[in-house]
């Protein structure tokens, strides 16, 4: 089970730290609202496993959509 906890981790902090790129984007079928929801849930897990550096990302993220 350790295992597999530390590939999902490994996988979003990757995916986190892509969003620090130019050269990511949103799916096209998402809308603010699905942004939004996908941002704080992702905020709430790398909170709660004190992935600091990509709750960091994730508000900067956060600040960009309106």
């Amino acid at each position: 089970m350790e295992d597999s906890r530390n590939f999902v981790d490994e996988l979003f902090i990757r995916s986190i730290n892509h969003m620090k790129t130019d050269n990511w984007k949103w799916p096209d079928t998402w809308d603010n609202d699905r942004k939004l929801n996908f941002l704080n849930e992702s905020l709430t897990f790398a909170e709660s496993q004190e992935m600091y550096e990509q709750c960091s990302i994730i508000r900067d993220v956060k600040e960009t959509i309106k």
